[in-house]
């Protein structure tokens, strides 16, 4: 009787956590039910999936779009920034006062300044790319440092 594939990975995938160290191909048979075979296969198949690029399903009404992700890490920097460029020609205002705030060096809580409240600074600070202190200023995060880093390597 055919087997569900996502029982079998579900089944497999229990067994090796709950063993907390590395076990047979014999022995997740064993503990799972599943024939050595079935095992050897999936587990296989498990590998192999690593290595592809991350699948990204859209869901919309009546259709689903399914593609994979390209990883730009893995190109080299100018085509990566050729492709940035051509989905975002311009710099957005975030990464301008990300920018500016990196140039002025307001990476820290003791270097933050105080900012208006406005829409965009919200955003950045949800966000992530800044935080703000207790008494209401703001300065770069980690994250935010190298957003600015990247944008001003793209739009100079």
């Amino acid at each position: 009787m055919p087997q569900d594939p996502f029982e079998v990975v579900r089944r497999i995938e229990h067994t090796l956590i709950s063993s907390g160290r590395p076990i047979s191909i014999n022995k997740i048979a064993k503990k799972t039910g599943f024939h050595y075979n079935t095992v050897k296969r999936y587990v296989r198949l498990m590998d192999e999936i690593q290595e592809l690029p991350k699948l990204e399903v859209i869901r919309g009404e009546g259709t689903t779009l399914v593609r994979l992700e390209r990883d730009l890490s893995k190109l080299p920097e100018e085509e990566q920034m050729k492709i940035i460029k051509t989905h975002f020609p311009d710099m957005t205002q975030e990464d301008k006062i990300l920018i500016e705030l990196m140039e002025r060096g307001i990476t820290s809580e003791e270097k933050a300044i105080r900012m208006s409240k406005s829409e965009i600074i919200e955003k950045l600070i949800r966000l992530k790319r800044l935080k703000e202190t207790i008494d209401g200023r703001v300065y770069l995060t980690e994250l935010g440092y190298g957003i600015a880093w990247g944008a001003k390597k793209i739009y100079g």
